[in-house]
């Protein structure tokens, strides 16, 4: 007599079953990750990965959050940044949908996508945090992953540009 609840697996020397009865958890807790960033379409600044120090062992342990002193200030001459994304749930997973949001960028969310990239160019000077969050095929979101990042000011907008553009002033119309 067939059986329904169960499915047999056999290998050259084991036999697995598989109960097809067992509970699934459809509200089961998982990330969004931020698999890589990337600056003018070829400097990796980011590749996937952030750690912390544990403190019983000194070893460095992965984490899903990004540590301060990991928030990168980046030169205004590569102000074009690239972030590609997953989420580890393995049901369907081409259908895994996206929604992410750049800080300071951003008026709000974008729309829900299976697009797992994103381009930003031209970005001004200033602080950004890039957010992700996934959507699976049941309607559950993800944890939020989040990578922040500083654009510097270009040289010509800086302290000792504006003070030297004050004394060539000073200089070429003789005001002092």
């Amino acid at each position: 007599m067939p059986d329904n609840h169960h499915t047999y697996i056999y290998s050259t020397d084991k036999l697995y079953l598989y109960n097809n009865d067992y509970p699934k958890n459809f509200g089961n807790v998982y990330h969004a990750l931020i698999r890589k960033v990337s600056l003018n379409g070829d400097s990796v600044i980011f590749n996937g990965s952030f750690y912390k120090k544990d403190v019983s062992s000194s070893k460095r342990i992965v984490t899903t959050e990004q540590l301060p002193k990991s928030v990168l200030n980046i030169d205004y001459t590569y102000n074009n940044i690239h972030f590609e994304w997953s989420a580890p749930f393995f049901e369907a997973e081409e259908e895994t949908e996206y929604s992410y949001f750049l800080k300071s960028n951003d008026e709000g969310w974008s729309n829900w996508s299976k697009r797992s990239d994103k381009e930003y160019t031209n970005l001004f000077k200033g602080s950004y945090a890039f957010h992700v969050k996934a959507r699976n095929i049941y309607g559950t979101e993800s944890l939020t992953a989040t990578y922040r990042f500083v654009i510097l000011s270009p040289w010509y907008r800086t302290l000792w540009a504006y003070l030297v553009y004050i004394a060539l002033f000073y200089s070429l119309y003789g005001v002092l």
